[in-house]
């Protein structure tokens, strides 16, 4: 059974369209793949795994990234067959090769495509946001920059085409919320990247009708767990979620101030990005994690976060999947680093 089929019929049962609003729907045990959800019990604990960053390659590029994939699948699959699902934070893809949604055909050798088969090689569900990589739709050599769509709605209309998602969704396991958001879809969205002048995206922002959904998200009664793929400002100056400063979701966003107002109700934010481990607080109370790149620079194939929640406290527990890394400080026992300026 497809191990997307848990998103994709949650949109088929709250009836939304592609253009009307993200819908949401208890996850119940005839959704998923029986030999995954024998064990669902609402309130009852439940662990899951964050991957972020897999970058996968374009087709004739070195395949370290898909390869790193292959393997982190393969450990979720052996050592977690229990785990509740798997969450992959952004940058799914290195870039894609256009932004028409009919030159992705099923079995074509493509980033999205290759994703998605390594993926489907799980035996839990998974989920999926996408980050600013996701949007690229070429490489231009002579300016040695890849090359942001133009129309980011061409590009999402490729990604429900190939895993049946929406730019932002969200469902409820276990009484707990899991929210799915877009970080690239917002007004910063055409501001050229610094390294790549061509590339968009890689200041977060979120887009007006996302953040009202999200507040009625949060005003739901369940605790929630957001996933996202651009790191937020956080509360200690030194926690930088990556080295340049315009990576994170741009200050000002209304994203913060949403935050600020539901800071009791969220129990955890996932984000990526940076490429590095990170912890650090948002509000006081609510803890951020980066994880660290499954592909592309620093990419390792045990770069996850491994997830215990018990929705009694709520309560989490989140520890880092692979041997012998730790995050890059403690907030107050962070050394000052040097950061790159924008250009």
């Amino acid at each position: 059974m497809n191990r997307i089929l848990s998103v994709t019929l949650t949109f088929f049962l709250c009836g939304c369209s592609s253009d009307g609003p993200v819908g949401e729907a208890d996850i119940v045990p005839d959704r998923f793949p029986a030999e995954v959800d024998a064990g669902y019990v609402p309130g009852a604990p439940f662990r899951f795994v964050v991957l972020s960053d897999t970058h996968i390659q374009r087709t004739g590029e070195p395949a370290h990234a898909e390869e790193n994939l292959a393997q982190a699948v393969q450990r979720i699959n052996t050592e977690f067959p229990s785990a509740a699902f798997v969450a992959v934070t952004g940058d799914l893809v290195d870039g894609l090769l256009s932004e028409e949604a009919a030159d992705y055909v099923t079995g074509q050798s493509n980033p999205a495509e290759t994703y998605r088969e390594r993926m489907e090689e799980l035996t839990v569900p998974y989920y999926s946001v996408l980050g600013n990589h996701d949007y690229n739709i070429g490489y231009d050599e002579e300016e040695r920059s890849t090359i942001g769509a133009k129309d980011p709605s061409k590009v999402e209309a490729i990604w429900k085409k190939v895993l049946g998602i929406e730019p932002y969704y969200s469902v409820v396991y276990n009484g707990i919320r899991l929210v799915f958001l877009d970080s690239a879809r917002g007004e910063a969205y055409p501001v050229p990247c610094t390294a790549h002048h061509l590339a968009v995206a890689c200041t977060g922002s979120f887009d007006g009708d996302q953040l009202a959904w999200l507040e009625g998200e949060l005003a739901e009664p369940e605790p929630a767990v957001l996933f996202f793929h651009h790191p937020v400002h956080t509360d200690d100056e030194m926690a930088l979620f990556m080295f340049n400063p315009g990576y994170f979701v741009q200050e000002g966003d209304r994203f913060y101030e949403i935050a600020a107002t539901f800071k009791d109700r969220i129990v955890a934010i996932f984000v990526g990005h940076g490429h590095t481990w990170e912890h650090d607080n948002l509000n006081g109370t609510i803890p951020v994690y980066e994880t660290g790149s499954l592909g592309g620079f620093s990419g390792h194939p045990d770069n996850m976060h491994i997830v215990d929640v018990d929705p009694a406290g709520p309560t989490i527990k989140v520890d880092i999947g692979r041997p012998g890394i730790d995050y890059l400080g403690l907030p107050g026992e962070r050394k000052p680093r040097n950061k790159r300026e924008e250009t």
